[in-house]
Parts: structure tokens; C-alpha cells; sequence
């Protein structure tokens, strides 16, 4: 029988650690880089596609037709608060 302090830690949610990936996940539709805007969500680095993925329980979900598309506006803003250009998506220089 688990303790009540082992079933509150399976209950915790789980985090993922996208810096420790990051140079090795990419979009599975346009193969750009991603970056993390939320806890909650990968975005596409590609202008063309802008597609947002979702983690689930500290996973990211990144089948091809999971990704949903975020309006350029939107995409823009994501990639220039990411320190990325907001037209192109690449990475600016530091």
C-alpha cells in the first residue's frame, strides 16, 4: 500500500525540461527549431506553417497533425518575446 506522501508525489505534474532539449526536438512538419513561449506549448520557428504543439503532462506532443496553427500576429509576437525575428523566425544575434 503506497504512503500518502508517495501518492501525492505521482500526482504532482509532471515539468519538461525543454532547455535540456532544445537543440535536438524540431518541428515534425518543418523541421525548424522550436521554443517555448508557456509552460504549456512548443512553437514552430517557421513563418510558413507558425504551428503551435501542446504538452501533455510534461511531454510534448510532436505527431505532424497535432500542431495547430497560430495566426501571424500572434506567431510574431512569440517569436520576438523568444529574442527571434518576428518575420522570420530566426534566431537574432546576442
Amino acid at each position: 500500500m503506497p504512503r500518502p506522501s508517495d501518492k501525492a508525489a505521482d500526482e504532482a505534474p509532471r515539468r519538461f525540461d525543454f532547455a535540456a532539449v532544445a537543440d535536438l526536438l524540431v518541428c515534425p512538419v518543418a523541421r525548424t527549431p522550436l521554443v517555448q513561449p508557456d509552460a504549456d506549448s512548443l512553437v514552430s520557428c517557421d513563418p510558413e506553417t507558425r504551428l503551435r504543439y501542446q504538452v501533455e503532462d510534461g511531454i510534448p506532443v510532436l505527431l505532424p497533425d497535432s500542431g495547430k496553427a497560430v495566426d501571424r500576429e500572434e506567431w510574431a509576437a512569440i517569436m520576438q518575446s523568444q529574442g527571434r525575428d518576428p518575420d522570420t523566425g530566426q534566431a537574432t544575434p546576442a
